[in-house]
């Protein structure tokens, strides 16, 4: 952590004496439009007042396996920051390549947060899963092994990480137009991987819902530990899916084209999305409600595992759960 804070100050320092003159575009150099100030500082400070938040809500719960968001946070607000020197630096092959890449690689971090998530909230509230057991152990919940989504996601966004980050970096050369080709394959793999996981949680939904009607959809906004839950994930994967999205179509109208030509697209359909979705987990930090929803699994278990049992009980506080707003 000391080390990304030394960087995002260094950005700082560097940036310090540019916002005085507004510098001419360099017909010569990397950018295709001047990038502004206003947005440079204001992302990259949101980014890192996020970043804080996350690591408060991380130390306070003991969540570690939580830290890949904020990291995301500080990689993203130091990409942001970095277009701040490379006004004056239009040149500056590195610089531009850098910060090109911390923008458009950090959501990765953002993505893989959300399935590690996913995994510890099914471990949550399928009690029939020994911890101590095989990891591809099933859940009648989840399609996919909980306690291996998040490791299987998450090589499927390094490898899209990677297929970016070679088309990316080419971008900064004479090879652009090959590299937003190579780019636009690498965000078509994310973004369908980010799909089929929208889908798994979807259908991980819709079986707890066959479990007890207090997972009905349109108990969404009540105040269940599990539902509320599910509906930041949803909130957070709209968000990032439409990001994905417009990632998509620049990269296919090919450099220089109208979506990348202008600033205004890239903070409304790309930072925005990503900061909403990033502050979703700064107001609803998700230990607490991991913890809730695996007592009251257990408590559902335990009663469903009596012969003859009657689970009317553990339904009926759970459905009075719901009587309070979100």
């Amino acid at each position: 952590m000391p080390r990304h804070i030394c960087l995002l100050a260094g950005a700082l320092l560097l940036s310090a004496p540019l916002v005085a003159a507004e510098p001419a575009l360099d017909p010569e150099g990397l950018l295709i439009y001047m990038p502004t100030i206003g947005a440079a500082v204001g992302i990259g400070g949101a980014y890192l007042l996020l970043a804080a938040v996350h690591f408060f809500h991380i130390f306070r719960s003991g969540a570690k396996w939580g830290l890949c968001l904020p990291i995301g946070g500080l990689f993203a607000a130091l990409g942001w920051l970095l277009r701040l020197p490379v006004r004056t630096n239009q040149r500056s092959t590195p610089l531009y390549a850098v910060q090109q890449l911390f923008i458009v690689l950090s959501p990765a971090a953002f993505l893989a947060f959300n399935y590690i998530l996913y995994g510890r909230l099914i471990v949550a509230i399928d009690k029939s899963i020994d911890m101590g057991g095989k990891k591809r152990q099933r859940s009648e919940f989840s399609p996919i092994p909980p306690r291996i989504v998040g490791r299987l996601f998450v090589w499927s966004d390094v490898i899209t990480f990677l297929v970016q980050c070679a088309g990316g970096g080419m971008q900064a050369t004479d090879m652009h137009e090959t590299g937003t080709k190579i780019f636009l394959v690498g965000v078509i793999l994310q973004g369908v991987s980010y799909l089929i996981f929208t889908v798994l949680s979807l259908t991980a939904h819709f079986r707890l819902r066959r479990l007890d009607r207090v997972f009905a959809f349109r108990n969404l906004f009540a105040s269940h530990p599990t539902l509320r839950l599910l509906l930041a994930i949803y909130i957070a994967s709209v968000l990032i899916l439409v990001r994905s999205v417009f990632r998509i179509v620049e990269a296919s109208e090919g450099y220089g084209g109208p979506l990348m030509a202008n600033e205004h697209w890239l903070i409304f359909l790309d930072a925005l999305p990503l900061l909403l979705a990033v502050a979703i987990w700064a107001v609803l930090w998700p230990s607490a409600l991991l913890e809730e929803s695996s007592t009251l699994a257990a408590q559902r278990h335990e009663m469903r595992g009596l012969a003859g049992g009657d689970c009317e009980q553990v339904a009926s506080s759970e459905r009075a759960s719901i009587a309070k707003p979100f």
